[in-house]
């Protein structure tokens, strides 16, 4: 090689090297690719951990019956960028599910079903957990269809999101 055709493979090679550098780096995950189930539990857990998110509530309560109902949404701080739901309702018995998203996909669901004893102690009848890719499950775990099913959480998750976009 001479000294002329060196300068632009030294520069190819400094941009080739710099785009891995940060696709490594990169917070931006594509979910085109399919992610694994230990990829999506590792985004749920910082997105449940990021210091960077703000949270909202909303709350209310149903008429004719006992018990009520409240949802957190997970943001970030600019408002504009959906990353969890949590949705609590209480009507006899508690139900907590939750949804995260990554880039606007719905990526990892979990519901809990408890009961109340006379002492107030809360015990858990019911849980499962739903792994999404492009709005199909990939894995399931403990779902019994007496109370819910990977559609249903998909709907529901769905339904979520659309209400925060459109609130905007």
């Amino acid at each position: 090689m001479n000294s002329t055709s060196k300068i632009p493979f030294l520069t190819i090679m400094l941009l080739l090297c710099s785009f891995v550098l940060y696709g490594q780096n990169s917070d931006v995950v594509n979910v085109e690719q399919v992610l694994t189930v230990a990829q999506i539990d590792s985004i749920s857990k910082s997105i449940d951990s990021s210091k960077r998110l703000v949270e909202g509530i909303a709350e209310g309560g149903y008429v004719n019956r006992k018990g009520g109902w409240e949802t957190y949404d997970l943001k970030s701080k600019t408002g504009d960028t959906l990353f969890r739901i949590r949705h609590n309702i209480s009507t006899g018995l508690y139900r907590k599910t939750t949804f995260y998203y990554l880039n606007k996909q719905l990526i990892k669901s979990s519901v809990e079903i408890e009961g109340c004893n006379p002492s107030t102690k809360r015990k858990v009848a019911y849980s499962a957990t739903y792994y999404f890719n492009n709005g199909k499950p990939i894995k399931v775990i403990n779902e019994n269809t007496k109370y819910s099913t990977a559609p249903e959480m998909v709907k529901q998750g769905l339904s979520f999101q659309n209400n925060f976009y459109q609130s905007l």
